[in-house]
């Protein structure tokens, strides 16, 4: 598959639904693909946290966005 149809396949879920098995198998990871972190991960990023005298471990959460599909907290 070339780069184009990669690409495409990324951005057009309705291109990437027609794409066999195979095909969808063989695409390559997106590179803004969705991921987990731990809470250790969470708590060690710069600004996750409110600021001190609030709600202690109150995250702020993220609106959903074309490629994550779902919003993160």
């Amino acid at each position: 598959m070339n780069r184009t149809h990669v690409i495409r396949s990324w951005k057009d879920p309705i291109y990437c639904a027609q794409l066999s098995v195979a095909e969808r198998d063989a695409l390559p990871a997106h590179p803004a693909e969705w991921f987990e972190l731990s809470p250790d991960e969470v708590a060690a990023v710069a600004g996750a946290m409110k600021p001190p005298g609030t709600h202690s471990m109150e995250f702020i959460c993220t609106i959903p966005t074309p490629i994550s599909r779902v919003a993160s907290c």
